[in-house]
């Protein structure tokens, strides 16, 4: 069995020019798929409470198309239900923190890889993370607990240089392992090394096996 993960077009989702926007948090992904719905009404129901008891300022963007009743639901002053739009690149970019608190869910999150490869300082769950090369306080930020969660993005929102050291590890990790091009190179290896005997076999006019 050979695992090739999936990968993320760094130039396509690059590191915006600008300043994003003071105390605003972005969320996005596909509001109609379960994990992310509830991940959302857990970020708004019962972590933004807490977090505008210490930060009232605190925005929220949720970014993805077609939301559940109960997301569209969560709008308000505070929090924006986007539904489907052309391009999710301005919606993370003007975000001072990209947020992932999936409680549930399997698999590589394409949302994390696209933020990184931005730059951005990204707060997760460990649910979130599963396959990908995370280093807690390092190129990401992990906090299950929603205690901890909520005080990390009060710290994280404080400390702007914090968050863009923290982007710039995680575009490094893009850059390191989650390109696109080194991602096709393994599959083609993978391929290669399949067809290889199949074509030493054909060379010395053996017929091939399977």
């Amino acid at each position: 069995i050979e695992v090739v993960p999936n990968g993320v077009d760094e130039v396509h989702f690059a590191p915006a020019p600008g300043t994003p926007e003071p105390a605003t948090l972005v969320f996005e992904g596909s509001m109609d798929f379960e994990p992310n719905a509830d991940a959302a009404e857990y970020l708004c129901r019962e972590l933004l409470p807490r977090i505008h008891a210490r930060r009232p300022d605190v925005k929220v963007l949720l970014v993805g198309r077609d939301p559940t009743p109960a997301v569209r639901a969560l709008a308000s002053d505070s929090v924006t239900v986007t539904g489907w739009v052309d391009d999710v690149r301005p919606y993370v970019a003007r975000a001072s923190l990209f947020v992932c608190p999936l409680r549930s869910g399997a698999g590589i999150k394409n949302k994390i890889l696209q933020a990184w490869s931005m730059g951005k300082a990204v707060l997760a769950t460990s649910v979130s993370v599963g396959g990908l090369e995370v280093h807690d306080g390092e190129n990401i930020v992990l906090r299950d607990d929603p205690d901890r969660f909520v005080d990390a993005v009060i710290e994280l929102l404080a400390d702007p240089a914090r968050c863009q050291q923290i982007g710039e590890r995680a575009r490094q990790t893009v850059q390191r392992g989650y390109r696109w091009q080194a991602r096709t190179a393994q599959f083609a290896a993978v391929l290669a090394s399949i067809a290889a005997p199949r074509a030493a076999r054909l060379a010395e006019g053996r017929p091939p096996v399977g």
